[in-house]
């Protein structure tokens, strides 16, 4: 059976990913997320400093709203 899950999204699009989720060994390390749309369904996958080079370029691609010092140090995956 599937552990559903409710979270609201806010004026910025921002989610808060329950605790029970992050406390989950799926996202253990995670210090980004990779979202994936398949048939209407929207896939969220944790990635891990190990997530390779075109990972962290599309995260720095798409984050510039973050573009701050306490955020640029999540998404270092150098």
């Amino acid at each position: 059976m599937n552990n559903v899950l409710i979270s609201k999204v806010t004026e910025r699009g921002q989610v808060t990913l329950p605790q029970s989720i992050r406390r989950s060994p799926a996202f253990a390390g995670a210090r980004a997320v990779q979202f994936t749309e398949q048939n209407g369904v929207v896939l969220i996958q944790p990635l891990t400093q190990s997530a390779d080079r075109e990972h962290a370029q599309l995260l720095d691609a798409t984050m510039r709203d973050w573009s701050d010092p306490i955020h640029d140090s999540l998404f270092d995956f150098s």
